[in-house]
């Protein structure tokens, strides 16, 4: 026997339920028993409330969800897809949709207006309420006209949300930013996913990013171009690139240092030497604003990210070092029971060393001083420099960064961005660049807004 959820939902049948579900359960013992405590468990997690209530259809509504998720025969009927207790013009009228829900066009809008203020996170539809009761009559009928418009978010691509501002601005704090409500409004199937889902929207299995690149400067008192501050997924922490780039200050750092670069100078001719150093002295270490950035990784300008590029890319046109012929930079180190020491050799028994590792072949090498102190051997660190990822092949510098921004788009469908109060839609934001990091996040931008700089122009 079948039980109607919709009876379910008056008070004076809930003893209903409990007594159909022992009369199905004891009648067929040769069923496997459903886990109810998971499933009430599953259900409370998704109820507004944090917990079912049996007279909330929207609770009922998961209940059945879940039930067809563990594929276990639901023993009630199922409800019908229109809420019909949101219908009701009473509550309409209460929670301020009354005017809204009147001026839409056809029974068909009404109904999809019903089926859309149900699937509104509870805390975006009470923003919502308070939008809806601060229409004008004008933004009531245009609202009207441009509710479920569109057949796809793809549509939405170039359509200004000028005329719909209030309600591109109803958004929940960090959980639900601006604009998620505007599309899921104009857009047929869209559904606005909430905190709950790594991406903003879906569009019928569609997954869309919905970020905003239109920002209100509070300072200044209006708005302006930001960047797309992606969240976790920005965090300088996880990427090797984060690493790499202060290996490079670190490098550029030692080799500016008096001393070292006086040992430095003595490894080749002036001429050769200066030439390395005329690019080495272009690299700041401390950024615009003050600050050293090795104690900052996480905040790092366009400035300096386009400066160690363009170094990286100088110093790769040199290709080797124009050390003089007596000069090695090869050591090797030996351990021992007593003390560890290492020693210079010739490059020439290095490449020995290494061809005849792991084989009986017999290698005779001359081993020169030894080295007193690696920290302070300017041609050691100088070695490092012209072996760093960036200077062998500076290409490791952009598809890095441009690594970073796939990594945030990841498999999703799409990125629905709002400039200048235009809405775009990107498959593949390859108009977007990895620009710069701050507050430990990298930050994307658009290459249009950064014309000029080879590290963004490079980007994929």
């Amino acid at each position: 026997m079948a039980i109607n959820l919709d009876n379910l939902l008056q008070e004076d049948n809930k003893d209903l339920v409990n007594t159909e579900i022992i009369t199905e359960t004891t009648s067929t013992p040769e069923v496997t028993i459903p886990d109810f405590e998971s499933i009430v468990t599953e259900w409370s997690y998704r109820c507004d409330k944090g917990y079912p209530d049996m007279n909330d259809r929207s609770d009922m509504l998961h209940l059945q969800t879940i039930l067809e998720e563990k594929g276990i025969e639901s023993p009630f009927e199922r409800l019908t897809e229109a809420p019909d207790f949101i219908s009701n013009i009473d509550l309409l009228k209460k929670e301020g949709f009354d005017k809204l829900y009147n001026s839409l066009p056809s029974d068909d809008k009404k109904t999809q207006f019903i089926k859309f203020i149900d699937t509104i996170p509870s805390a975006l539809r009470k923003e919502f309420i308070k939008t809806a009761k601060g229409l004008s009559s004008s933004e009531i009928k245009e609202f009207a006209k441009f509710f479920k418009s569109l057949d796809s978010v793809e549509q939405l691509n170039n359509v200004s949300y000028k005329p719909y501002k209030k309600l591109w601005d109803t958004a929940v704090g960090q959980a639900i930013g601006n604009g998620e409500l505007f599309i899921s409004f104009a857009v047929d199937k869209a559904v606005v996913q909430g905190s709950t889902e790594s991406f903003d929207i879906d569009d019928q299995g569609k997954h869309y990013e919905v970020k905003s690149l239109w920002v209100y400067d509070t300072r200044e008192n209006k708005y302006k171009y930001g960047q797309i501050r992606p969240g976790a997924e920005g965090k300088v922490s996880k990427y090797p690139f984060t690493k790499q780039l202060m290996e490079f200050y670190s490098l550029v750092r030692k080799l500016q240092d008096p001393e070292i670069k006086s040992n430095v100078m003595s490894l080749g001719s002036k001429e050769a030497m200066n030439k390395i150093y005329s690019i080495i002295n272009e690299i700041s270490t401390i950024k615009p604003k003050g600050g050293d950035v090795l104690e900052s990784p996480g905040d790092i300008p366009t400035s300096m990210m386009n400066n160690v590029y363009n170094s990286a890319i100088e110093l790769h046109k040199i290709k080797t070092l124009p050390l003089k012929k007596d000069v090695t930079t090869s050591r090797i180190a030996v351990k021992g029971s007593t003390a560890d020491s290492s020693y210079w050799i010739s490059p020439e028994d290095a490449d020995e060393i290494t061809k005849s590792a792991g084989s009986s072949k017999e290698v005779k090498i001359k081993v020169g001083s030894a080295v007193s102190d690696e920290s302070k051997e300017g041609k050691i660190i100088l070695t490092d420099l012209f072996n760093h990822p960036f200077v062998t092949n500076p290409k490791i510098f952009t598809n890095s960064l441009s690594d970073i921004k796939d990594t945030f788009f990841g498999g999703k469908s799409g990125l629905v961005y709002f400039y200048q109060e235009v809405t775009y839609v990107s498959k593949d934001m390859s108009e977007f660049a990895t620009v710069e990091s701050s507050q430990d996040g990298y930050r994307f931008g658009l290459k249009s807004r950064n014309k000029g700089k080879a590290y963004i122009e490079d980007q994929r």
